[in-house]
């Protein structure tokens, strides 16, 4: 009982330790020629110097998080801006390798990319529809997982041209992500309402199902090593303990109609 009480206390100072969010900078999805373009990605390198976006505008944009802030009475110029064939989907920055992003888009196209030199250096070209997600191992920079339409997640090592796994799944695949700590697991959201957990040196059958949602899982993160947390077009979000499977706790309140642009996890929060 002491031990549960203690919990309850931990959670009610996390929870107070933020009442409101503060917005800092808006920054204008679309450009002159285009007024509003859907970004349908998001993200801040290893070291919170730069952020990138991506949409359907077929463009990356690189910002200094520094410059933005520092002059949030201007519109936010990007410091760096790629242009692309195909409308994308989703970004990663590498844990490791500072400049190097990968994007997936619309065709199924992976591809990565060196901010430093504005080149694309590497491009897999196999799946076989809309690829909607991409994740670099936090514990192994040169590993890469995609998932797409095509009910595949492939697996590729930045060394080789090619990919050199793909696991085949019963349903679309909206999100996939490695595990925080361990390259051997994957953690896959699709559209038949489930979550996967995959361990890809034995890759023909998920190690854990966890079911629950109404709805597609439109991403899935790991919180901690044993928790994951999944975003669901049904207006939830649920965080599951993967050793059992079971679900530790619902929040609800969001309304999505279509979709959320991303799901980002800081700690406790």
């Amino acid at each position: 009982r002491e031990q549960y009480v203690d919990g309850v206390a931990e959670t009610l100072r996390s929870i107070s330790r933020r009442s409101r969010l503060k917005l800092e900078v808006e920054i204008p999805s679309g450009d002159m020629l285009q007024k509003s373009a859907i970004i349908s990605s998001i993200g801040f390198n290893a070291k919170q110097e730069y952020f990138a976006t991506a949409g359907v505008s077929k463009r990356i944009r690189i910002y200094d998080i520094q410059n933005v802030l520092e002059d949030r009475f201007r519109i936010p110029c990007p410091i760096l801006e790629l242009t692309w064939r195909s409308k994308l989907s989703d970004l990663d920055w590498n844990n490791q390798h500072n400049a190097h992003l990968a994007t997936s888009d619309y065709d199924g196209m992976i591809s990565v990319w060196d901010i430093d030199s504005g080149e694309n250096i590497l491009e897999y070209d196999e799946h076989e529809k809309r690829a909607w997600s991409v994740d670099f191992s936090k514990t192994d920079a040169s590993l890469l997982a995609s998932g797409s339409d095509d009910g595949t997640v492939k697996i590729y090592s930045t060394k080789q041209n090619r990919s050199v796994l793909t696991v085949e799944t019963v349903a679309n695949v909206c999100s996939v992500q490695y595990h925080p700590t361990n390259f051997h697991y994957i953690a896959v959201g699709c559209s038949d309402h489930n979550a996967y957990v995959y361990d890809l040196r034995n890759a023909n059958q998920p190690i854990t199902v966890l079911s629950g949602h109404s709805r597609a899982i439109s991403y899935a993160a790991y919180s901690k090593d044993h928790e994951l947390l999944t975003a669901s077009t049904d207006n939830t979000l649920r965080l599951w303990n993967v050793t059992d499977g079971t679900t530790k706790r619902v929040l609800s309140g969001h309304v999505n109609h279509k979709h959320f642009v991303g799901l980002a996890i800081q700690d406790d929060w």
